[in-house]
């Protein structure tokens, strides 16, 4: 989407995601550079893990930094962390999780 103005509605979401059969998270212009992403195959393969640097919906294509041979990337996951093409988190899909005290201990 354009800018947060454009992101529909709660009611919209609930839509698509019948439509679509899963839960979708609306993304605004320029959200989705860095964010890591699952590449595979047409038989379901892991191929690699990618970086984000643009998506451009005019031509309906994404333009991710990986290693992977493109033409045989066939379904792209979205994950929700965030990395530089140095392999840096910027940030992160929540917040960090710690361990219990006892487990600290037990170390």
């Amino acid at each position: 989407f354009e800018g947060p103005a454009a992101v529909p509605d709660e009611e919209m979401l609930m839509m698509l995601e019948e439509f679509v059969g899963k839960k979708v998270r609306p993304v605004v212009k320029g959200e989705e550079e860095g964010l890591l992403v699952a590449l595979y195959d047409k038989e379901g393969r892991f191929l690699g893990i990618g970086i984000v640097v643009c998506v451009d919906d005019g031509r309906r294509a994404a333009k991710i930094y990986t290693p992977a041979d493109e033409e045989a990337v066939a379904k792209i996951c979205v994950g929700r962390i965030r990395i530089d093409r140095d392999g840096n988190e910027i940030e992160g899909a929540g917040p960090q999780l710690e361990a219990p005290p006892e487990a600290m201990s037990a170390r």
